[in-house]
């Protein structure tokens, strides 16, 4: 992508090329808004993606100028973006030439990177994943050095294993860094044990979810004949997710429910195929239904009686966030920081990783019991609407934007001393 490309897509950005980034004294005195470049590998559908255009879309305007760097072209929340009011930029990778080594075409878009997002002139540059944080510590150092620098973590870092050199780059990366957002405790620790992060950069914002969008529906009138129970799971299609364990638990609720039906929402990253093998030699191909990604999850969790989610490894995850606001009971396996937003016997169980059994069994009482889902249901809901809203992340995120650059909250209270604070408290966990 030119130069000349980027500007025009981000004419909000008054700064125009090759002018000296204004200093943070001179925005300061100015009064101007914080301007905040987002950074994704791309902007397909997917958990972080998803909360990092929520927050982007809902941080204040009359504070904040926001913007979202891509380092992939399209992507299912590209239009939504730029629907909502904020700019989208792509830095795209230089086409393969055999001419052209493999390093050279890495050093070249990083170079073409870091060119980018100096253009744009940011105050915060706030880096989400591996990439998006090691290639943000790069332009930290070099075409945006007036800027701080926020990577989030959102995962356990298993990916790491076996890849030293990874795990160098992004432990440099937390060095340049001027904060690591973490968004539970479970990652938190991770962090700190395996990327040897600073404690005293951290600060633990969980995700939150828009409450409102998923309202439960007021109760209907029974119907004369009883529709079929519906069990739902909302993540990407890959082995990580542990489909085939939920499939193994369908079989003993199908015993139980003939009729129960699954619903497996999500984009196929790679095994679609193999889990519509399973499903058929399980003989469960009339109880399950492979739906694809979806942009209509509000409506479809209202459907379901149970939210399922048996993820082998998570950070913090916004799909049991979202069953829980929609007023689900939750059976969740108890890995990363599930724990730390489903609360067992509560909001719904929790059952061992790789469990099929304790998994149905979980299921199974839940439709067996409508008043105790509900109960629990109830609960989640209440459980996100003081704890996890979108507010609650929104507000956080813009005290750590302001702290940083040394800003006031509209009313004119000071937010670092609070920051600090946050600070100390992961300190000491």
């Amino acid at each position: 992508m030119r130069i000349d490309e980027v500007s025009r897509q981000t004419e909000e950005f008054e700064d125009a090329p090759g002018r000296r980034p204004p200093s943070d004294r001179d925005r300061s005195a100015a009064g101007a808004p914080i301007t905040v470049v987002h950074v994704l590998p791309s902007l397909r559908s997917g958990g972080t993606e998803n909360r990092v255009a929520r927050v982007a879309q809902a941080l204040d305007r009359s504070c904040f100028r926001v913007a979202v760097l891509s380092l992939s072209a399209g992507g299912e929340l590209a239009e939504k973006l730029i629907d909502g009011g904020t700019p989208t930029v792509t830095v795209s990778r230089p086409a393969p030439r055999c001419w052209f080594p493999r390093h050279f075409r890495f050093l070249l878009f990083l170079w073409r990177f870091a060119r980018t997002l100096g253009q744009l002139n940011p105050e915060v540059i706030h880096a989400h994943l591996p990439a998006s944080n090691i290639y943000s510590a790069f332009a930290r150092l070099t075409t945006c050095r007036h800027a701080k620098l926020v990577v989030s973590k959102a995962s356990l870092g298993t990916y790491k294993k076996g890849r030293p050199l990874l795990r160098m780059a992004e432990r440099w990366a937390n060095r340049v860094a001027d904060k690591v957002m973490v968004n539970s405790e479970a990652v938190g620790r991770a962090v700190i044990r395996l990327e040897r992060a600073p404690a005293e950069k951290l600060l633990l914002v969980h995700n939150g979810v828009d409450v409102a969008l998923f309202t439960p529906c007021p109760a209907v009138p029974a119907q004369t004949e009883p529709r079929s129970p519906r069990i739902g799971m909302i993540a990407n299609l890959r082995p990580s997710k542990g489909h085939t364990t939920l499939l193994a638990a369908m079989v003993t609720v199908v015993e139980h429910h003939p009729k129960a039906r699954l619903l497996c929402i999500g984009r196929n990253d790679g095994a679609l195929a193999e889990l519509q093998e399973l499903a058929c030699s399980l003989k469960l191909t009339r109880n399950v239904e492979f739906l694809g990604h979806r942009s209509d999850i509000p409506q479809l969790l209202q459907s379901l009686d149970v939210v399922v989610h048996t993820s082998e490894e998570e950070g913090f995850s916004n799909a049991i966030l979202e069953g829980m606001a929609a007023g689900k009971p939750v059976v969740a396996t108890a890995v990363g920081g599930t724990s730390e937003a489903v609360v067992d016997g509560v909001t719904g169980y929790l059952v061992p990783r790789g469990d099929s059994r304790s998994l149905a069994a979980c299921i199974v009482n839940l439709l067996n019991a409508p008043a105790l889902a509900a109960s629990l249901g109830a609960a989640g809901r209440r459980r996100v609407e003081e704890e996890f809203s979108l507010e609650v992340a929104v507000a956080k995120t813009e005290d750590l934007y302001r702290a940083l650059c040394g800003r006031c909250r509209p009313n004119g209270d000071s937010v670092a001393r609070e920051t600090d604070q946050e600070c100390q408290t992961r300190k000491q966990a």
